[in-house]
């Protein structure tokens, strides 16, 4: 009795679920975003050509789903990214700090503020 109630529930209600998705009509990257399935956008941004954007974004993804190593060999990969590269250094300065190596995190920390302003800094700072 209890499984027939559930499917009649699902099958009423699943056409408004997604006539509600529908009419939002959210872009699949956002909606991915949006329901915390980064482990499903990064490998999204994997399939896209690489702008400096997409490869700012996939890092800060892999920092947040605790991959540095994957992280940095992201960032290396490119040795400057037009426009980024102060995130490009903030973010390497991060996964080296997760993986302990706080030389060549504190070394990527001092490039990084070459590229930002002294209200930039501190509003980076007080992130960490």
């Amino acid at each position: 009795m209890t499984k027939k109630l559930y499917l009649t529930l699902a099958i009423f209600f699943l056409p408004v679920i997604c006539w509600a998705a529908k009419k939002e009509s959210m872009p699949y990257d956002q909606w991915l975003l949006n329901f915390k399935a980064y482990d499903a956008y990064v490998r999204y941004l994997q399939t896209k050509n690489p702008t400096p954007e997409s490869i700012i974004s996939r890092a800060k993804l892999l920092l947040t789903l605790n991959k540095p190593n994957s992280t940095l060999d992201i960032l290396k990969r490119f040795e400057t990214l037009p426009g980024f590269e102060g995130q490009r250094l903030w973010l390497m300065g991060k996964a080296y700090r997760m993986l302990g190596e706080y030389d060549q995190a504190i070394s990527s920390f001092v490039a990084a503020a070459e590229y930002f302003s002294d209200a930039e800094l501190k509003t980076l700072f007080s992130r960490e």
